[in-house]
């Protein structure tokens, strides 16, 4: 049994900047995971949503498990409920009462036909890349969730080649990378706050 309490002083956090382009049922849990850490913690937290992962911002929308794996949705979502995992818009509605900042991709959102009528939080900002590049300047921790798509999906949606410092390099190199944590120092605090943090559970964490 773990409690979550707020401290009696928060420090100065890092921000946190999450990119998120995949809406799959599993993809969904870390990054999420990690903002409500970030959150709770007291580091500003600002999300950006593209590509298929703007629905996530709808009130229609259901999480699934990929291709065969589809029809066994409803099992795996009953399981995360048991282990303590709320549905994203659950944990969405924390961040936001935590202070996290939540984007969507304005052409993204036009793409797969989506009204600001359809989101289910108020405040949701609909930007595009250059507005959120600036706060993933100032951020000290930037997480990529990235889509894994077919051949036809990838020629709408192309893949951005990124220059990285070598200072963030790894030594390792892998091919396939789903998500991505890159450390730099901490500029401000562009978006967001911690508050109210004694109230929510972390993922996977039972109890208060």
């Amino acid at each position: 049994m773990y409690a979550v309490r707020k401290a009696a002083e928060l420090r100065e956090q890092s921000a946190w900047a999450i990119v998120i382009s995949n809406p799959g049922l599993e993809e969904l849990l870390s990054p999420l995971g990690f903002a409500l850490a970030a959150a709770l913690g007291g580091s500003p937290v600002g999300i950006y949503f593209q590509g298929p992962a703007v629905r996530v911002l709808t009130r229609s929308f259901s999480e699934h498990l990929p291709g065969w794996k589809r029809p066994f949705s409803g099992l795996a979502r009953r399981g995360l409920d048991k282990a303590g995992h709320p549905p994203p818009h659950e944990k969405l509605r924390q961040l936001d009462d935590l202070g996290a900042q939540l984007y969507m991709c304005g052409p993204s959102m036009v793409h797969f036909k989506i009204k600001p009528d359809d989101l289910f939080l108020p405040g949701i900002k609909i930007v595009a890349y250059p507005t959120f590049v600036e706060q993933m300047n100032a951020a000290g921790v930037q997480v990529f969730v990235q889509w894994t798509c077919c051949r036809s999906q990838a020629r709408m949606f192309p893949p951005v080649r990124q220059r990285v410092s070598s200072s963030a390099r790894s030594a390792v190199t892998r091919r396939a990378i789903s998500s991505r944590v890159r450390r730099t120092s901490s500029r401000g605090r562009p978006f967001g706050s911690g508050r109210s943090q004694s109230r929510y559970r972390l993922p996977g964490m039972k109890g208060h």
